[in-house]
């Protein structure tokens, strides 16, 4: 007789529950948006004060060369628009090798992107021309004198172009990159927790009958 298949069967094992401070930090989609949230904007305001104390170092500031008019020179706009931009670039990079994800969830998916980005440049176009014309039939832009001529008109335009798409990647990509992803993550966390709640053994006086 197989002595073996009198023993009575093994008990299965418990497999080890997570504890609170996985489950606090670790859901089912790994890190946890709001704390996603809270790294990546601590993240970048480390790297934004890292560029800021770089960028004092590179040119102190003179309080006597300051002029008074709040004229902004192309410079000054395309380095103020160009250290945030880098700035979030390099941090949402951080948070996909962080979160295992690829780049491109944030912002930067779909299979148009070059057609959408020309088209969204093209009205872009179109739309400021449009409110500079209004702007100026109104009376509320005046041009009182012509300082540029021949080539540097061209020139100068398409310096300034590049200075505003600058602004418009940067304000994009900022609230409708990586944080428009994390709180869409958190909510869909949230709903998902919400009907799991509502339907379980706990809260069943919930479910309707």
């Amino acid at each position: 007789m197989n002595h073996d298949a009198m023993l009575p069967p093994a008990e299965p094992i418990p497999s080890a529950q997570p504890s609170v401070v996985h489950k606090t930090f670790i859901g089912k989609d790994g890190l946890r948006a709001g704390w996603s949230l809270l790294v990546f904007i601590a993240l970048l305001a480390a790297v934004l004060m890292a560029a800021r104390f770089v960028m004092h170092k590179i040119h102190p500031h003179n309080p006597s060369a300051t002029k008074a008019t709040s004229e902004i020179s192309l410079k000054t706009g395309l380095i103020g628009e160009s250290i945030p931009l880098v700035a979030v670039l390099l941090v949402t990079w951080i948070m996909s090798k962080i979160e295992r994800r690829p780049n491109s969830v944030y912002g930067f998916g779909g299979s148009r992107k070059v057609a959408h980005f020309f088209a969204g440049l093209a009205w872009g176009v179109v739309c400021l021309s449009l409110l500079v014309l209004s702007l100026w039939k109104t009376g509320l832009l005046v041009v009182d004198r012509r300082l540029l001529f021949g080539g540097d008109i061209l020139r100068y335009g398409v310096m300034w172009l590049f200075g505003f798409l600058l602004v418009g990647l940067l304000e994009e990509y900022f609230n409708r990159g990586y944080i428009q992803y994390a709180l869409t993550r958190g909510l869909a966390g949230f709903y998902r927790w919400a009907f799991e709640t509502r339907h379980s053994e706990a809260f069943g006086f919930w479910t309707p009958p």
